[in-house]
């Protein structure tokens, strides 16, 4: 028997990583004006109603004896993705042009995935009213409010 452990999906850390170059670039403007306008996400794109539930499920299976699943699978790589696009597109804009400034400090030492996954949930469950909005939205939204550029 093949004991390895199974793959995840490279699309989703694709689809990940495109959505968060887009943000980084776009996002100041668009998450005013998204939160301003309570603009729905288009129906093929994931809410923080989706997301939400899978990092609920990823805290679950942080416990002893429970088994990963798909759905926590996702949150995990997911916010691991969103953040090393965060961090290497904010890097690239900000070395093309002293004059931008990163939307989200993250400390130096960076965090853990666990972290990740509470500021999130713990974002997320306090903006019910927004959780019909564009994951990448709320992510970049909660990361501001953890970790705001003084």
């Amino acid at each position: 028997m093949n004991s390895a452990p199974p793959r995840i999906k490279t699309w989703h850390v694709y689809r990940a990583a495109i959505w968060i170059a887009l943000l980084q670039f776009l996002l100041p403007a668009n998450l005013g004006m998204a939160l301003a306008t309570q603009q729905t996400a288009p129906d093929d794109a994931y809410t923080g109603v989706e997301l939400l539930r899978q990092c609920k499920d990823a805290i679950r299976e942080s416990d002893p004896g429970i088994a990963s699943t798909p759905s926590g699978t996702m949150c995990i790589g997911y916010l691991a993705g969103f953040i090393a696009g965060s961090i290497v597109t904010g890097n690239f804009y900000q070395a093309q042009s002293r004059s931008l400034h990163a939307a989200i400090c993250f400390p130096k030492g960076g965090i853990t995935g666990d972290q990740e996954i509470l500021i999130v949930v713990k974002w997320l469950s306090d903006h019910p009213q927004l959780l019909h909005l564009n994951e990448g939205i709320l992510v970049e939204a909660a990361f501001q409010d953890a970790f705001p550029c003084k």
